[in-house]
């Protein structure tokens, strides 16, 4: 069999296993020349043959998409109508997943801390709060140490467009960023458009403000649907647009370039909120970000060490643009100020070399991790899970049959000692309630992890409608 064959029969074997579906990206040229072993040029002719055939199709900037005859989009958006959201009580219970030794943690979004970066960066806090015992005590009032916003200038938008420190706002995670931005730009009763579907944290920060969403379809092929957020802008008083545009939390997917630039001018002057946090996990060429793009000031850049470093970091980042001087203000009304300590210990460990180091690590291990949990699942008996691909990080998102009840998986998991997030929670509207999404930061090849999801695929198959 001539090599550029044997890619054909690994694309179709992933298909056939569930590993790969229709509407799903392929892995670039070079991406899939690197997991294979092979030439580029074997994975060229590989990938020729099977446009010819009808098999993938090529979009432009967005790489090659396994063909689906379901993917077309209607002219007409059917919008729902702006809602509160309502999603506190269940996202709690998720959230508290964490705090359960005894479950198998694949509920909250929280990364993998094993790792040799990781140990180093505590040593340089722990160094770095002993270096403080003789000097002045004080809070860390906004921006944020100096020194710090240096690196989180250079390393945000993943080099797209560099930060000057003085555009860097430090904040206690992206939560608060995003919290904070949204206090800015709007009040109570407003109305805000959201990617769908939408993490729970953002929905949560949307719910405390009292603020009403219409959720925007996107899918991984065409992005955000244009036709739809033009419809919302041309029928509601929308007051600001708050996406994750690169590595979607929890669907996995980055929205491609051009869909990013219609997105920018569609929306004319409106505010974005931009939710960066999972970019740097991408495991490929990362789009440009929409506030690379900004020329106004309009996009508000939100993003944080939690899912690459450590959730317990409490560290985010905001570059604000033309509401800085205002968001700089709030950050100092309502906290005075970050963790001196914290700030200073980070600073250390950037300016080590070995965050570079531990982002190639992360990215490895997080998609072997992936791959491993996508092959137990799809081997259960009567699996008819659709698990989508993911451009990186360490969340899989799961459509299964409609009608299945994705809340009803949830208990029935939890009970028999497994975390997972159910679908309901990305959603104000109850769309996402056939979906489940797992992190698979911690899985570990061992007989503990291999039965807990063996158990978790007989739980979703005898749930499947």
């Amino acid at each position: 069999m001539a090599k550029y064959q044997d890619v054909i029969r690994h694309i179709e074997d992933q298909r056939e296993q569930g590993l790969l579906a229709a509407g799903d990206r392929l892995p670039s040229l070079r991406a899939m020349a690197g997991q294979m072993n092979i030439g580029l040029n074997t994975v060229i002719r590989a990938y020729q043959e099977l446009e010819a055939d009808g098999t993938i199709t090529a979009y432009d900037r967005s790489g090659f998409v396994l063909c689906s005859d379901n993917l077309s989009r209607n002219e007409e958006a059917n919008l729902p109508d702006p809602e509160f959201v309502g999603v506190f009580h269940l996202a709690r219970k998720v959230m508290e997943q964490a705090s359960n030794s005894t479950l198998l943690p694949m509920g909250s979004a929280h990364p993998c801390v094993n790792f040799p970066a990781v140990r180093r960066l505590y040593g340089d806090i722990a160094r770095s709060a002993r270096d403080q015992l003789d000097q002045p005590n004080g809070y860390q009032l906004p921006p944020g140490l100096a020194d710090l916003r240096k690196h989180l200038g250079r390393i945000s938008l993943q080099e797209a467009a560099y930060l000057p420190p003085d555009d860097v706002l430090v904040t206690q995670g992206a939560q608060q960023a995003i919290s904070i931005a949204l206090q800015e730009i709007t009040r109570p009763g407003d109305i805000v458009l959201v990617n769908a579907p939408c993490y729970f944290g953002t929905l949560l920060s949307l719910e405390a403000l009292e603020l009403k969403v219409i959720e925007i379809p996107a899918d991984p092929v065409h992005g955000m649907d244009i036709n739809a957020l033009r419809d919302a802008l041309k029928k509601w008083p929308v007051k600001a647009l708050l996406l994750n545009p690169t590595v979607n939390n929890p669907a996995g997917y980055s929205l491609p370039e051009e869909n990013r630039r219609a997105i920018m001018a569609k929306t004319g002057d409106l505010p974005i909120i931009e939710d960066d946090c999972f970019a740097m996990l991408h495991m490929d060429e990362i789009p440009p970000s929409l506030k690379s793009m900004d020329l106004a000031g309009r996009v508000i850049y939100c993003s944080s060490l939690s899912k690459c470093l450590d959730s317990r970091l409490r560290l985010g980042w905001i570059a604000a643009g033309r509401y800085q001087e205002a968001i700089a203000k709030k950050l100092m009304l309502t906290g005075l100020g970050g963790v001196n300590l914290m700030q200073l210990g980070i600073a250390r460990f950037l300016s080590s070399g070995q965050f570079r180091r531990h982002l190639d690590r992360v990215r490895r291990s997080y998609h072997q991790r992936a791959q491993a949990v996508r092959r137990r699942l799809a081997e259960t008996p009567h699996w008819r899970g659709r698990i989508h691909r993911s451009d990186g990080g360490f969340l899989l998102w799961i459509t299964l049959p409609p009608g299945t009840d994705g809340d009803a998986i949830y208990r029935h998991a939890q009970a028999a000692r497994i975390g997972i997030a159910p679908g309901s929670i990305f959603s104000t509207t109850g769309q996402f309630k056939n979906c489940i999404r797992l992190n698979i930061a911690h899985y570990e090849d061992n007989p503990h992890w291999q039965d807990g999801l063996d158990r978790l695929g007989e739980i979703i198959a005898a749930h499947t409608v």
